[in-house]
């Protein structure tokens, strides 16, 4: 009886830390994504993106800066642009990064560090998304949050995204709020579920892509190791045949 308890105990734990999980995904993936693409919207309307696209100068900053599948979202085909629709967190962060960085507020700390925490500007909010989504694939990859760490994530990444809400109007910023605490507690939809298994797609992808880096540090460093032998191999050949006339050196080196 104490055994068929205990596993049904764990079984519901399990299906509220997967229920977590899935929540959070979808504040991360739909409102983050949304309240970013908004900002970035603000600065670049859909209506005028592919002008700002097909400028050479933007152009050779994102072929520069974009990974490639980044890069097939702006720009699918020749002579035609992506648009913001399609973006998502990681891509708009770049975007806002690389285009918006005069209209956004500096910030201290740069792009690719977590802001410090007194910092409170609109651009510091845009990085934290960022790093919020990226700590949930990777921190939670497991696809379960437990109430503690569910409670403490929700309630810091809702405080960042009204922040940003009401950077649009005092309007967005109610609507959000009702939104957010509404996703809270209503029953979870498919979408939701959709949003868990995109995250946890995003995590393979970068891992399998962190595996396929090694392995190419692995080779570079074998190619480096064997042509060093080869150097040393040479240097210490053409040392001897100083000694011997050069006949014997030159012979050597035709062999390897």
């Amino acid at each position: 009886m104490a055994t068929a308890f205990a596993t049904a105990n764990q079984e519901l734990r399990s299906t509220f830390e997967n229920e977590n999980y899935q929540r959070l995904s979808r504040l991360i993936m739909r409102a983050g994504t949304e309240l970013l693409r908004a900002q970035f919207d603000s600065f670049y309307p859909p209506s005028s993106l592919a002008n700002k696209l097909s400028e050479f100068a933007t152009k050779q900053k994102l072929l520069h800066v974009l990974l490639k599948p980044q890069r097939d979202l702006v720009y699918p085909a020749t002579g035609l642009f992506g648009e913001s629709r399609d973006f998502d967190i990681s891509l708009l962060s770049q975007l806002l990064k690389t285009l918006c960085s005069t209209q956004l507020p500096p910030l201290r700390s740069g792009w690719d560090r977590p802001p410090s925490r007194d910092d409170f500007s609109l651009t510091a909010d845009i990085v934290r998304i960022k790093f919020y989504r990226n700590d949930i694939i990777h921190k939670f990859h497991s696809g379960e949050l437990s109430d503690a760490e569910f409670c403490s994530l929700w309630d810091e990444i809702k405080i960042v995204l009204l922040r940003i809400a009401s950077h649009i109007s005092a309007e967005a910023k109610l609507e959000w709020e009702e939104a957010i605490n509404k996703l809270r507690h209503d029953p979870l939809t498919p979408e939701a579920a959709r949003n868990a298994e995109e995250l946890q797609e995003m995590y393979q992808k970068d891992t399998d892509t962190k595996e396929l880096l090694a392995q190419v540090v692995r080779q570079l460093q074998d190619v480096k190791n064997q042509n060093e032998q080869i150097r040393k191999l040479v240097t210490n050949r053409a040392g001897s045949s100083s000694a011997e006339g050069g006949g014997r050196f030159k012979e050597e080196i035709v062999l390897l």
